[in-house]
């Protein structure tokens, strides 16, 4: 996760001259997550797999 962070906020700042606040990137990774239990967030996953794939082509949670 630390690895999709870092990569989400370089680009973030490079294209924004500012760095994503932290609300705006954990709605970046909550968005972007692949669900693998029940739908949302669960006990057993909680919000499912980090996909930095999706992270970085996101124009709907990461990039608005």
């Amino acid at each position: 996760m630390a690895g999709a962070v870092a990569l989400y906020m370089s680009r973030y700042a490079s294209e924004h001259k500012a760095w994503p606040s932290a609300d705006q990137v954990y709605t970046c990774l909550t968005g972007t997550a692949e669900d693998l239990g029940s739908p949302g967030k669960d006990d057993e996953y909680g919000f499912g797999l980090v996909r930095a794939d999706r992270v970085m082509t996101d124009t709907t949670y990461c990039f608005p």
